[in-house]
């Protein structure tokens, strides 16, 4: 089985995660990311209207400090 929190944390890599499948994605991915190393930055990718003004990521892009 893969280790991978551990893959993660050994080699650091860039990331681009899709947040656009469940509802709350976009608050629970960056949740998992910091629970697996914290000193990631998150930044938005593309975006949707989800109504008049509302606004969700479906990627988010994370990248280590």
């Amino acid at each position: 089985m893969v280790d991978v929190a551990g893959t993660i944390r050994r080699f650091r890599p860039r990331m681009s995660l899709a947040t656009e499948n469940l509802a709350d994605d976009y608050i629970a991915v960056p949740q998992e990311v910091r629970k697996v190393d914290a000193n990631y930055r998150k930044e938005c990718g593309l975006c949707r209207q989800t109504g008049f003004f509302g606004y969700r990521p479906e990627i988010l892009y994370f990248t280590p400090q």
